[in-house]
């Protein structure tokens, strides 16, 4: 792929057990602060962590999740030039 196609990570998408203790590592620990947050209904399913020049971090909730499947990248978005 040519380089000069990719612009920028728009976002990377992570899956979470716990999101308001991962919530709060990402906002006390790192300093990154939460940009708006997902509901389905009254219930809080993930937020978007604002990285700075329109670059995220995405975490959802999924407590089902086994080991092997939480806190790994689900996605990696990229933003590209247009034609």
């Amino acid at each position: 792929m040519n380089r000069a196609f990719t612009k920028q990570v728009t976002h990377t998408c992570i899956f979470a057990h716990d999101l308001a203790a991962t919530e709060a590592f990402y906002r006390d620990a790192l300093g990154i602060p939460t940009a708006f947050t997902f509901m389905r209904g009254a219930k809080w399913i993930g937020y978007y962590l604002d990285l700075g020049g329109r670059t995220f971090i995405e975490m959802f909730s999924k407590a089902s999740s086994t080991f092997e499947e939480i806190n790994h990248i689900n996605h990696i978005c990229l933003k590209t030039r247009e034609y």
